[in-house]
């Protein structure tokens, strides 16, 4: 996606198009989501001293248990639900867990280590949409599977979002009224 918005995935051209490396995680291959606390354990923030988050280009991280469906039909309803909520319960956890740790780590980055931290500019963010339409377009021309499947998602995504912009507040309320950003 970065070569088609016209960016190389190397720190020295972020840094200089953006005045800073816009995006710590660019660098390397490794991982492509917000996790500053995964991060520090490789020791970014010694090397970089800005870190810009969230990008659109991974919005969710997916924990997986795959099983094998002719497997998973010979397990008795009462094994299958257990496995189900035992998956729901340590993809919960994960998640609780990861947000304490980067809460942590920002503090730690900000207050130890000097690190700068930002938000990617909304007309970057934008970019990578236009690009990922593009994309996604492309693909969809060339592979009929894809397209089902992403036809499919934007229904869904149609329904579930624009449902939960009526449903629930804007996150910004309670965080700004509480935290408001300096």
């Amino acid at each position: 996606m970065y070569h088609s918005l016209g960016r190389r995935r190397d720190p020295v051209t972020l840094a200089h198009d953006h005045g800073a490396l816009v995006d710590w995680r660019l660098a390397t291959p490794r991982r492509q989501t917000p996790c500053p606390a995964e991060d520090m354990k490789l020791g970014f923030h010694h090397v970089f001293k800005h870190y810009y988050m969230p990008s659109l280009h991974e919005p969710a991280v997916v924990v997986e248990l795959l099983i094998n469906g002719k497997v998973w039909e010979k397990l008795a309803p009462e094994f299958q639900e257990i496995i189900k909520a035992a998956t729901l319960e340590a993809t919960i956890a994960s998640a609780v867990a990861l947000n304490k740790a980067n809460a942590g780590a920002l503090k730690e980055l900000r207050e130890k280590h000097n690190v700068q931290i930002g938000r990617t500019p909304n007309d970057i963010l934008i970019g990578m949409l236009k690009v990922w339409d593009k994309l996604a377009a492309r693909e969809a021309d060339r592979n009929p599977f894809f397209k089902k499947v992403y036809e499919s998602q934007r229904r869904w995504a149609a329904d579930v979002v624009t449902s939960r912009r009526t449903v629930h507040p804007a996150y910004e309320v309670a965080a700004d009224y509480y935290w408001p950003q300096k």
